[in-house]
């Protein structure tokens, strides 16, 4: 009994022992990580709303209708403490779970970026999905427009062309841009407040 209880011993003061210095590391990192976070959230969102240097989050939005609740976030950009456009976060179910997306629109009505900035989808096919060569396609676009997922080369500009393999990830993106635009062109009807 008393050879079992060493080793027993021995690995639950190692144990304490690492949990406490990750205990005391995680308090002293914890402010240091949540800027981080705070300043990295906010450098996407200036790559799809580059005309802001000020972003501050709609705690006031609401849902215009049931098909919009895959929009999480709504952020007002602005310059010169003027707004400039509006910052969405949307998840959209792809195929191996959901698509965090990150899209920009300015206030006359135009996509200004788009930027997948969270998948779990299948590496080499629905994770392509976050290449420039893939959203690059909503970019400057108007909202009013009914987006098209299509697996040739587009021919008209409503048309998104699909990453070959990967048209359910291709969709999921697609549909966010699409359900956003719509909430956007909602939202740019009223008076947009900084």
């Amino acid at each position: 009994m008393r050879q079992m209880l060493k080793p027993v011993l021995s690995l639950f003061i190692i144990c304490f022992v690492v949990a406490l210095c990750l205990s005391v590391v995680n308090f002293y990192t914890r402010d240091v990580i949540t800027q981080r976070t705070i300043q990295d959230a906010a450098t996407v969102r200036k790559q799809v709303l580059p005309a802001a240097d000020l972003f501050t989050k709609k705690k006031d939005w609401i849902p215009k209708d049931a098909s919009s609740s895959i929009i999480r976030e709504v952020y007002l950009g602005t310059a010169s403490g003027k707004p400039v456009g509006l910052v969405y976060t949307a998840w959209s179910k792809g195929y191996a779970g959901e698509i965090k997306v990150l899209i920009g629109i300015s206030l006359d009505g135009l996509i200004t970026g788009v930027q997948v900035i969270e998948q779990k989808e299948t590496p080499g096919l629905g994770a392509k999905t976050k290449e420039a060569v893939f959203v690059n396609q909503y970019q400057n676009k108007k909202i009013d427009m009914k987006w098209l997922v299509v697996k040739k080369k587009p021919v008209s500009e409503q048309e998104i062309q699909a990453i070959s393999g990967a048209t359910i990830s291709s969709k999921a993106v697609t549909l966010a841009v699409q359900i956003v635009s719509e909430q956007s062109k909602i939202i740019l009807q009223g008076k947009v407040e900084p």
